[in-house]
């Protein structure tokens, strides 16, 4: 929807500040992507469902998305090398 991809446009250009405009593009590791894709689930089940209140400026949903088009970019860029 376009709801959910301005919501990930903002959480993508609010990230800009600190990482530097497509930082992705110097490569990240998978496994990397990897874990911080499990600590962002984690962070946003444990609000969800059991009251948390971790980091909760924080949109746990746009940064997994982040980190799962990471990993599917750098398993694509691999193929590429191959």
């Amino acid at each position: 929807s376009w709801t959910a991809m301005k919501r990930y446009a903002q959480y993508m250009t609010g990230k800009k500040a600190k990482y530097g405009a497509g930082n992705f593009k110097k490569g990240i590791d998978i496994e990397s992507y990897e874990s911080s894709l499990l600590r962002h689930i984690q962070k946003y089940l444990a609000n969800k469902y059991e009251g948390g209140n971790i980091e909760k400026e924080e949109d746990h949903l746009s940064a997994i998305l982040f980190n799962a088009f990471g990993i599917i970019h750098e398993e694509e860029r691999a193929k590429l090398k191959d």
